[in-house]
């Protein structure tokens, strides 16, 4: 009584983890195939994706150690009744699911691993660009000054030459 009762448990304990795992199997690959967006946004919402789909995983690690549990309880309450290759054929499966979730959990979280360090990648080269533009307007601004006349008066004209001077030294570095 108890070994079917058993039996009844692990089946439906392998059977749920085996339509999670159907489940989630082409949002993971859709997730590592994706390649890496260019920009901070898209790298920041490839990210968002990746960790809410790592946190489902983990969450539903449960799914996996219920099948576990059951196969475990099962080969309990037979003990003594199964040769060593029927416990192994009771294990196989459920040693099968506890390795395709621990690759999914790996690779997701390599995944989150990568795109992290992508988005800070992007978000140095868009600063960079910004402090670049930046400059720029500045260095144009300072040039659009320089074509106005020289001044007649002294301390005017001495200001106007360092000036000149500090954007000219400005586009040498």
């Amino acid at each position: 009584r108890v070994a079917v009762v058993s039996r009844e448990q692990r089946g439906g304990a392998l059977d749920r983890a085996h339509r999670w795992l159907a489940d989630v199997e082409p949002q993971v690959r859709s997730v590592l195939s994706e390649p890496v967006g260019g920009e901070p946004r898209a790298v920041e919402a490839q990210l968002s994706k990746a960790k809410s789909l790592h946190n489902e995983i983990l969450s539903q690690g449960r799914l996996i150690d219920n099948a576990k549990d059951a196969c475990d309880q099962l080969v309990k309450s037979l003990e003594g009744n199964l040769t060593p290759s029927e416990i192994r054929q009771l294990e196989v499966p459920v040693l099968d699911l506890t390795a395709r979730y621990k690759e999914l959990t790996g690779a997701v979280g390599s995944r989150c691993t990568e795109l992290e360090a992508a988005l800070l990648q992007c978000q140095g080269l868009q600063d960079a660009a910004e402090t670049q533009a930046h400059w720029l307007g500045q260095a144009e601004s300072i040039f659009k000054n320089q074509h106005k006349p020289a001044s007649l008066i002294r301390e005017r004209l001495d200001e106007q030459v360092r000036e000149h001077r500090i954007a000219h030294s400005e586009v040498e570095r």
